[in-house]
């Protein structure tokens, strides 16, 4: 038996089994209010990446030491964080209160970059270290992907957006380091993030949820986009790319 304390009802925890379900660790977030693991992902060193969100303080050590994100006026915010193969504690970085990003995917690509994708509906800086990449949306809520190498020091960020809502819902990469984004829209929606424009119109008008899939180059350069509809809503909530890039 692996016994976790808690300090309230609802804690965060994460655990590894080998290939045949044995338990191998468990480590868990010690907060003073809810806190949730959003997303995690494992590079090729076996090192783990977390995305959550948490209110009030938690310790986002999950071992013996004690490194405190505390609160900010009990509003909730954001953090991604490292751990080793073996669940010790790397680093974290948490995001400033009321960040106004829906982070709904996080991956790592063979070189140990964090790409997370999903929605901001506000003026908001992507870069959570001491430089400023601010992006101001264009319509109700803006797509974006964000890439930092393996200590969570920013490289770029992209976005696309128009007329109505717009969001990444899940993100892989490729052995080559290309990244697939597949979200849904509303409306007219420019998907190019660059200077160029590939502008896609929601079914029935720009009244239906589309599902969508973008693929961009390891720069975060536009390649193409792809949507599924049909007269009825739909939504792209998954991608997974395989050996040959497919």
């Amino acid at each position: 038996n692996h016994f976790l304390s808690l300090k309230i009802p609802l804690n965060t925890f994460i655990c590894q089994l080998d290939a045949q379900r044995n338990f191998v660790w468990a480590k868990t977030f010690i907060a003073d209010d809810d806190s949730h693991i959003l997303d995690i992902s494992i590079d090729e060193q076996n090192n783990v990446f977390l995305f959550g969100r948490f209110k009030n303080i938690v310790d986002i050590d999950p071992g013996d030491g004690v490194v405190e994100i505390g609160q900010v006026d009990g509003r909730r915010r954001e953090f991604i964080c490292k751990l080793n193969s073996i669940g010790e504690f790397q680093w974290a970085h948490a995001t400033d209160a009321n960040w106004p990003v829906d982070v709904n995917s996080i991956d790592v690509d063979l070189a140990g970059s964090i790409l997370l994708t999903g929605g901001f509906d506000e003026a908001v800086d992507f870069d959570l270290g001491i430089g400023v990449d601010e992006r101001t949306p264009i319509g109700p809520m803006d797509g974006f992907a964000t890439k930092w190498d393996n200590q969570g020091v920013a490289l770029w960020t992209k976005t696309w957006g128009g007329s109505d809502r717009v969001a990444g819902k899940a993100i892989a990469t490729t052995p080559h380091g290309a990244i697939a984004i597949a979200g849904s829209f509303w409306g007219l929606i420019d998907f190019d993030p660059g200077q160029g424009v590939n502008t896609v119109e929601a079914e029935i008008n720009g009244l239906l949820e589309t599902g969508y899939v973008m693929y961009l180059n390891e720069f975060g350069v536009f390649q193409w986009v792809r949507t599924c509809g049909g007269g009825s809503s739909a939504h792209s909530s998954g991608v997974h790319i395989d050996d040959y890039d497919n």
